[in-house]
């Protein structure tokens, strides 16, 4: 039985990531935020978690 998980190649791999595995994020947190908040206003009101969910500490404005 063969497995094979493809993904797109976004930024090129340094040493550290090919050699760990593990991806280095390199967009500022606050740049990040800025990109999620504006996203989430597209989101449907009806997928967003509610009060009483694990993600009660998310608050969407």
């Amino acid at each position: 039985h063969w497995h094979i998980e493809l993904q797109p190649l976004i930024e090129t791999w340094g040493g550290c990531e090919k050699g760990s595995g593990v991806h280095i994020v390199t967009v500022k947190p606050e740049d990040a935020a800025n990109k999620l908040r504006k996203n989430l206003k597209r989101i449907p009101y009806s997928l967003k978690p509610s009060s009483t969910s694990a993600c009660s500490n998310t608050h969407y404005k």
